[in-house]
């Protein structure tokens, strides 16, 4: 029983390796007209698409720009009530974390600051936000202070 069994599975195998592409023993002429059947078998490869994403949003930070992968580094502009202009640098430590930069200039006055990043998608990936903490020092006429932060942001996944 145990080796019909095997047998049995075996055939079954072999069977459904007969309709891949470039598997099995069916054979169909070539260009020549020939016998194609000793070409190699085709290769299947996986392809998963990487998803990007539009930044919108934030209380204090107005971000906007393209994630065009979690993954790795990119880079967002914000708009800040304060009047500030900030470019933010990410760099993924995974497609669910990681630290940033950021610099901001306006009318005399500069900010720049670092801290670290998370990343929450909905089950579909379709959407999710990006919180983050950070550190940094704003310095202008006669004025000259440290503090911490925290934003966060809205991704919406951008077509394909």
């Amino acid at each position: 029983m145990k080796n019909s069994l095997v047998l049995f599975l075996l055939a079954a195998a072999v069977a459904s390796l007969a309709t891949v592409p470039g598997c099995g023993s069916s054979s169909s002429p070539d260009k020549e007209g020939g016998d194609s059947s000793s070409s190699p078998p085709a290769t299947t490869i996986s392809i998963t698409p990487v998803k990007s994403y539009t930044a919108t949003g934030g209380s204090k930070m107005k971000m906007s720009g393209t994630v065009p992968d979690l993954e790795k580094p990119f880079n967002l502009t914000a708009a800040g009530v304060n009047g500030l202009a900030y470019k933010y640098s990410f760099r993924p430590g995974g497609p669910t974390f990681g630290g940033l930069s950021y610099t901001g200039s306006a009318s005399g006055y500069t900010e720049s600051g670092t801290g670290k990043y998370t990343v929450s998608l909905s089950e579909d990936g379709e959407s999710g936000t990006i919180t983050y903490n950070v550190s940094g020092k704003l310095v202008g006429p006669e004025i000259s202070y440290r503090f911490s932060d925290s934003e966060t942001f809205k991704l919406v996944r951008k077509d394909p």
